[in-house]
């Protein structure tokens, strides 16, 4: 009897130990998939895959494959899933504690702390943001430390916690070694931070050093830095300075294909126009920023340019204009208020604050039982050991099957692939 359970003991750590070496194989043909852009068949196949590794609980790829998939979700305005998806492979990644997964398991918090802020869910982000920093920081991964603190400090722009972000921004360039790359971007929120907060000259300083750095060059933070000199020179009623950074910026937008930021170019320089009474001017960059929305690759955010030339051609009396571009301006503000319902109703559809619930709940649930398996281990010697911890499992999952079987049929309106 004794002989027989060992063999099978042998036996299972056997087929333990050969599963992973073919699932690597197919999740490198799934990467293969995933590398050429096809992102409907590596999701399909992902999918798939997953189901394999869940039957295995093989907690390495389950990770690597939920990840793989929230970011396809992502990508493809599949955001249901996709905040599924990132929670389930962060619970399963800490669960593992496989330090192969370590970078994985941070990034997806860094994925997911972006998503929920994209959501104005900004507690909620916060919270994940944190955890994977404190994960990054227990690493000593230098590069997600950074990371994490520029988003941190994206987060405190957004809520306008100016403040924070010039604390943040200051703390970060003088701990860590700063790519040059990074250090104008990180120059260009500090002078934000400072303009908001109407420290004016600081926020001048901060700019002037961004387009003084070759390390800007060719980034789109030249152009915006240029920009934001620009509107504090009119509103110092500089003009004739302001026209002369909006003219470099939009030199450099056209030279490096910035559309996004040469239209804001194009918008401001213009209503300054109509401000000073050159109307002609005004509507030559209206309307070359009308363009840059007609030919695509703008948000509905530029639906101002619409209103804006409205005024100006209503200013020379030419109201059949005028109308055209005042239908526009409701057409694209109607199309820009729906992009933004569009978000409130997603986040009410997947009760995100639920999902995050449900997960701390499970991560919780997951680790108490591995630390009883951990003193189980050590409190128990040799084979009974091990059938106390089968045991324990068996008993266990059946008993979280009908936990998630329960909260499965209360959340019945919710859509998944999970």
């Amino acid at each position: 009897m004794i002989k027989k359970l060992v063999f099978i003991y042998i036996s299972l750590l056997s087929s333990i130990s050969a599963f992973p070496n073919n699932m690597e194989k197919q999740y490198e043909e799934l990467m293969e998939i995933f590398s050429s852009d096809d992102y409907s068949e590596a999701k399909l196949y992902g999918i798939s895959l997953l189901e394999e590794a869940k039957s295995n609980n093989d907690l390495y790829h389950m990770t690597k494959l939920y990840y793989l998939l929230a970011y396809i979700c992502e990508y493809t305005d599949d955001f249901g899933n996709a905040i599924i998806y990132y929670l389930e492979g962060a619970r399963y990644g800490l669960m593992s504690e496989d330090q192969r997964l370590t970078s994985d398991v941070i990034s997806i918090h860094k994925n997911f702390a972006a998503l929920l802020a994209n959501y104005k869910h900004y507690d909620l982000a916060h919270r994940f943001l944190n955890e994977g920093l404190n994960l990054a920081i227990d690493a000593n991964k230098e590069n997600q430390i950074v990371a994490f603190t520029n988003n941190r400090i994206f987060l405190y722009l957004d809520q306008k916690q100016f403040q924070n972000a010039i604390d943040e921004i200051e703390s970060l360039r003088a701990t860590y070694n700063i790519s040059p790359e990074n250090n104008v971007i990180l120059l260009n929120k500090l002078g934000w931070a400072q303009q908001s907060l109407s420290l004016t000259d600081d926020a001048v300083n901060s700019y002037m050093k961004v387009i003084n750095d070759s390390a800007s060059l060719g980034q789109s933070v030249y152009a915006i830095s240029l920009q934001n000199i620009a509107l504090i020179k009119r509103n110092q009623k500089e003009f004739d300075s302001a026209i002369q950074y909006y003219n470099n910026s939009i030199t450099y937008c056209i030279k490096y294909g910035f559309n996004r930021w040469l239209l804001r170019s194009y918008s401001d320089l213009g209503s300054l126009y109509l401000k000073i009474g050159d109307v002609n001017n005004a509507l030559k960059f209206f309307e070359l920023g009308v363009d840059l929305v007609n030919n695509g690759d703008q948000s509905p955010e530029s639906y101002d340019i619409f209103k804006l030339a409205s005024q100006a051609y209503t200013n020379i009396g030419n109201l059949e204009q005028a109308l055209t571009y005042k239908e526009l301006y409701s057409q694209k503000l109607e199309e820009y208020i729906d992009q933004q319902n569009e978000i409130t109703e997603l986040g009410q559809l997947y009760n995100i604050q639920l999902l995050t619930d449900r997960y701390y709940d499970l991560l919780a649930a997951d680790m108490e039982q591995k630390e009883t398996e951990r003193l189980a281990k050590f409190g128990i010697g040799g084979t009974a050991s091990f059938f106390l911890i089968i045991l324990s499992i068996m008993v266990y999952r059946q008993r979280r099957t009908k936990v998630l079987l329960a909260r499965e049929i209360n959340e019945l309106h919710l859509t998944s692939e999970v």
